[in-house]
């Protein structure tokens, strides 16, 4: 009579009627318990789907907004990071007056003189 094929489904007070709950707190009990651990309830196939396919399913949702969240800042500040001192070494090189030789000159003798020790 319920079969998913045809349209005679059960009313909604039939299906109330059916149920194995007798009030709603304990409905939302068990409610409770399977949102706590899905495993415990699962069948076959969902275990196959929330241990190999989607793992971030058993976690709480908060957690993985936050992974989520974190992941992106760090992306994004990473390339920010990256573009910021690629725009200050480019307006660096594009100033007047600049020579790479002068400049490799004097970091070269400011790196031998720290080794080395000597002061001017």
């Amino acid at each position: 009579m319920a079969d998913w094929t045809n349209f005679s489904h059960l009313s909604y007070q039939d299906r109330v009627t059916a149920s194995p709950y007798k009030s709603n707190a304990e409905a939302a009990a068990k409610l409770t318990k399977v949102a706590n651990n899905p495993l415990a309830y699962a069948n076959d196939i969902q275990k196959i789907y929330y241990i190999q396919v989607n793992p971030a399913a058993l976690q709480k949702p908060y957690r993985v907004t936050i992974k989520d969240w974190g992941g992106m800042f760090l992306r994004y500040g990473t390339a920010a990071g990256i573009w910021g001192v690629a725009g200050l070494t480019a307006v660096y090189y594009i100033m007047p007056g600049f020579n790479i030789f002068n400049d490799i000159r004097s970091v070269s003798k400011f790196v031998k003189d720290s080794i080395s020790g000597e002061d001017k």
